[in-house]
């Protein structure tokens, strides 16, 4: 976006990287910068928050005007057009944000009507004006990213100094649990090798070690990928860490990928493994992946020194505790670095929410600040939502053993990294043993959700605490 800004002077702000005081750290910048508009982007676990900034800044500056967008807005622009949240909005932009947002801080600066720009609504006499949506952008007219005029810059992987990199966007399958199609629709649109490589050594210049390559799959070109990890180290580009998210199927399709990756520079490789059980990856629309994929894959990057961090979707319709247990016996089989357990979330937008729906297993519907993947919003046909939230806890608190220590990758690469981060989280967990001891037994699992519900009022979030009362009376 900011990249893409014509004619004007604009900063960049990530929130997440303030660790404090957020309200008093954004009135500050407001008041400093004195912005004439302000862009929110948010996904749905993000959008309570981002109308309760929006809020706050109209309360401080009534004239500023707020732009909102991101994968919530885009599905969502009808309901939240008559809704009470538009008072605090002007604008929502709708898709690919680059070429449009530009058109309004250029239409703000010379007076001009917002009809005319496309992929977004605006406010008019209080009602939002919906203009027509193009067709996805060709990447050939997005220009490179602004890395330069961001206020905060400490992004940080294993304490190293971070950025991230898009060398494609899109996906063409079809997985009921994923949004990216109602963003860019069925389309994989790739950048030139030229772009990748500049842009690649813009981030070097900046001193990044770490990059994230957040391609939406990248491994839909499997040819293309290994040209380009070559391209990466014919521009000796290859001491920097790169981590990927990929599919099993791309990554068990060719070992010299693997070979060709490690030579590249990466590092961690994100596998969408998504299930163990082929009644679940049918329901997912994964069925063409196989058991045998996902081991040959993470055999392929562990052979060639490259870290696995495992992706699962549990809390799928048929799955009772053994099912979740069959899951946690497959990561651990598998040898993985670490697992990630997510709970099946029901997003706007998706066939997975359409068919849970359905069968009436869906218990959030409407509090998105749930909708992270880390907790449950359905429920199964033989566990309720609290029920599939303990077992994935228990399952990533057992995984966490010494024979997962001793063959990961990732673990004894940043040994000094985890070692320090052991010590301080060893300390806290005795701290917290110590005051269930001598004040209250509490279930820590209840505690960890305590302690959620502090943080999300800290981040303005008006969350349900229902869910928490529950969990201690079940206690």
């Amino acid at each position: 976006i900011a990249g893409n800004l014509q004619n004007c002077s604009f900063l960049t702000l990530d929130l997440v990287l303030v660790k404090n005081d957020i309200e008093k750290f954004l009135f500050k910048i407001i008041k400093e910068y004195s912005p004439d508009i302000v862009g929110l982007s948010c996904m749905s676990f993000q959008y309570v928050t981002a109308i309760e900034i929006a809020k706050r800044i109209k309360k401080w500056k009534p004239q500023v005007k707020i732009a909102i967008g991101g994968y919530h807005p885009t599905l969502l622009c009808t309901t939240i057009g008559e809704s009470p949240d538009i008072k605090y909005l002007d604008f929502v932009v709708k898709n690919e944000g680059e070429k449009s947002f530009n058109s309004i801080v250029q239409a703000i600066q010379t007076e001009s009507d917002f009809g005319c720009i496309s992929n977004i609504s605006f406010k008019r006499n209080g009602s939002l004006i919906h203009n027509n949506c193009e067709s996805i952008l060709s990447l050939d007219e997005i220009n490179y990213p602004d890395r330069t005029h961001r206020i905060l810059n400490n992004f940080r992987i294993m304490n190293k100094k971070s950025d991230v990199l898009e060398t494609s966007r899109g996906c063409v399958l079809p997985c009921t649990f994923c949004s990216i199609r109602s963003m860019y629709g069925k389309s994989f649109r790739k950048y030139s090798y030229d772009r990748v490589i500049t842009d690649i050594k813009n981030i070097k210049k900046l001193g990044t070690k770490y990059i994230f390559i957040v391609d939406d799959n990248i491994t839909l070109d499997i040819k293309r990928f290994m040209n380009l990890c070559d391209q990466i180290v014919e521009n000796n580009l290859n001491d920097i860490d790169y981590i990927v998210q990929a599919s099993c199927k791309g990554i068990a399709s060719s070992w010299e990928l693997a070979k060709k990756m490690r030579n590249a520079g990466f590092k961690i490789c994100f596998l969408g493994i998504e299930n163990a059980s082929k009644k679940n990856l049918d329901f997912l629309s994964k069925g063409k992946d196989t058991l045998e994929e996902s081991k040959r894959a993470v055999a392929y990057l562990r052979e060639n020194k490259i870290g696995v961090l495992g992706g699962f979707i549990l809390g799928n319709p048929d799955d009772d505790e053994e099912d979740l247990r069959d899951n946690f016996r497959f990561s651990k089989e598998l040898k993985i670095d670490g697992p990630l357990y997510f709970v099946s979330t029901p997003h706007y937008g998706t066939e997975l929410r359409k068919n849970m729906l359905k069968e009436n297993l869906v218990t959030n519907t409407e509090d998105f600040s749930w909708y992270n993947g880390s907790y449950a919003n359905v429920r199964t046909k033989f566990l309720s939502s609290d029920d599939i939230d303990r077992l994935v806890q228990k399952m990533y608190a057992q995984f966490a053993d010494f024979d997962s220590i001793v063959h990961g990758i990732i673990w004894r690469r940043h040994i000094l990294f985890f070692l320090k981060r052991f010590v301080k989280n060893g300390s806290i967990q005795i701290y917290r043993s110590l005051k269930r001891i001598f004040k209250k037994h509490k279930d820590p699992f209840i505690e960890a959700r305590e302690r959620d519900v502090k943080r999300r009022k800290r981040w303005f979030l008006q969350t349900d605490t229902n869910r928490i009362d529950r969990l201690v009376k079940n206690h």
